[in-house]
């Protein structure tokens, strides 16, 4: 394997960085990593728990015509609280009301607590990745690779998160909850562009949170180069004992650059 800092990836390659820490996340970590590996899914994450505390904000924007927000909240609550015509009509200046003056928090709740999110990359050897996401260069990352016209499933659930320096604005009249997903859970800011993180997003999920991929797009796992013998040894037999074949490559620091070398084991 060539050495680089940021391998260029084409569409069909993504990667997914794991730690394997020796503390008392270690059991959790690990079982993430089984969860890759042997049970072929990912662990779809709430965005609170991530380590960006701007994750899903954005600046709500209430301008519209007061016919429009009339016509927006009555069609959402026929729709959501199966009201009739009436019915709506007489409830919608309280909802729009109630909207502009704070009750729309539960909608940033909603985003930050049940939405899952898969996080992907474009690129297994950016030495910041490996000291964020692998725990300091000991964990592993792994290659998700486009194999079938199967896997075309996959990827174009894998949509490209946008770098910015402002925070999006939303519409709440104008913008439908699709939208809202889409600008609150796809943009970052451009400081973290150099994760080129792609994600799989699940407004409804499943009881236990995971998302399923034929195992096959798994071809390869590269080891931190600080990895411990005996995580090594347990990222290897998951290789052995999984579906399809896997190559396993070592990270070695490279004796001249800041930047690693990849090695076939």
């Amino acid at each position: 394997m060539p050495t680089s800092t940021t391998t260029p990836t084409s569409n069909d390659e993504l990667y997914k960085f794991r730690p394997l820490r020796e503390d008392a996340d270690t059991n959790k970590d690990r079982s993430y990593v089984e969860d890759i590996l042997l049970n072929h899914r990912l662990y779809c994450a709430p965005a609170r728990s991530f380590n960006d505390p701007f994750e899903c904000r954005v600046r709500w924007n209430y301008d519209a015509p007061q016919k429009t927000k009339l016509a927006r909240v009555v069609q959402g609550l026929m729709r959501s609280q199966k009201l009739s015509l009436r019915q709506a009509r007489r409830r919608a200046p309280s909802c729009i009301d109630a909207a502009e003056n704070g009750a729309i928090e539960g909608v940033t709740n909603w985003l930050l607590d049940t939405v899952g999110m898969a996080c992907l990359v474009a690129a297994y050897d950016n030495v910041l990745m490996w000291s964020h996401y692998a725990s300091g260069h000991t964990g592993i990352c792994i290659k998700f690779q486009k194999r079938s016209t199967d896997h075309f499933v996959f990827f174009g659930d894998a949509s490209k998160v946008n770098y910015q320096d402002d925070v999006p604005i939303v519409n709440w009249y104008k913008h439908d909850k699709m939208e809202i997903v889409r600008k609150s859970v796809y943009t970052k800011a451009t400081m973290w562009k150099y994760e080129r993180e792609h994600r799989i997003v699940q407004p409804k999920l499943s009881p236990d949170r995971y998302y399923y991929f034929d195992p096959h797009l798994v071809t390869a796992v590269y080891l931190g180069c600080c990895i411990s013998d005996k995580d090594r040894e347990l990222v290897t037999q998951c290789c052995k004992n999984r579906v399809g074949t896997v190559s396993i490559y070592q990270a070695r620091r490279s004796d001249t650059a800041y930047s690693l070398t990849y090695h076939k084991l």
